[in-house]
């Protein structure tokens, strides 16, 4: 009976979340990391989250897009996202991977004029890693840099009303060091 069914069981898992399977010690791809963190086997256009699973999504995101998944450590790299992962559409034909990114940014920048000048350098840095998508020189201080900048009053009062992935990603590259 085992024999019979072992090669269904194998083909099961060949199909399935196997990645999940093997064990901590293999991390899983870029590409499944962030399908997860973005729920995008779920082709439904009702994403949604609250500002708290924002956070917590913009730091996963973040520590995807910079840091090795090995070690932990700090990388360098110059991956960009494939079509794979681009091409995801929902249930509406809209790309998936820009619509959910854009909400979770839009959620981390509200109110961000009234946090302290730490938690607004930390959702910078976080806003450049996820939008840019390849390691800064240094994204705290570039963070730290537009902050003190008053050039770019405007552009972080426009940030703070949130909108489009397409919006918030033009006001990021607006701002100056």
């Amino acid at each position: 009976m085992v024999s019979t069914l072992l090669p269904f069981a194998l083909l099961a898992l060949a199909f399935s979340a196997w990645p999940l399977a093997i064990g901590p010690g293999v991390p899983l791809s870029l590409h499944h990391r962030i399908d997860r963190v973005l729920n995008l086997d779920d082709p439904s256009p009702n994403f949604t989250i609250d500002t708290a699973q924002a956070h917590v999504i913009s730091q996963t995101l973040a520590e995807i897009f910079s840091k090795n998944p090995s070690t932990g450590e700090p990388r360098t790299r110059a991956f960009v996202l494939g079509t794979e992962i681009l091409g995801e559409r929902d249930s509406n034909n809209q790309p998936m991977f820009v619509a959910r990114t854009g909400k979770v940014m839009s959620l981390m920048v509200q109110d961000l004029g009234t946090k302290q000048p730490s938690e607004q350098a930390d959702i910078l840095n976080k806003l450049y890693l996820i939008i840019h998508r390849f390691p800064p020189l240094d994204g705290d201080e570039w963070a730290i840099k537009v902050l003190a900048n008053e050039v770019n009053t405007e552009a972080l009062a426009a940030l703070q009303r949130g909108g489009s992935y397409g919006t918030i990603h033009e006001l990021v590259h607006q701002m100056q060091v």
